[in-house]
């Protein structure tokens, strides 16, 4: 290859560095992706409370016991 063309690919491959290869358009609004984090922040939420319940024993009332702590469920 010669020195151009050895030039004109150093040349595109930089410019497919700087410029990426996104759409040249937005997939979501801001206030799509806003909703996407927030959604995963509520279900991430959700989850560490109830491996928090799970590793200090605390579930639901057991119907292993005669005597039962009513707590409304």
């Amino acid at each position: 290859m010669n020195r151009l063309s050895i030039l004109l690919v150093i040349v595109i491959l930089l410019s497919a560095c700087v410029v990426g290869c996104s759409r040249p358009t937005m997939v979501e609004t801001a206030d799509e992706r806003d909703f996407r984090i927030m959604s995963g922040w509520e279900l991430d939420r959700r989850m560490i409370v109830e491996d928090f319940d799970s590793i200090m024993l605390l579930s639901h009332n057991s119907l292993l016991s005669q005597w039962h702590a009513r707590l409304g469920y």
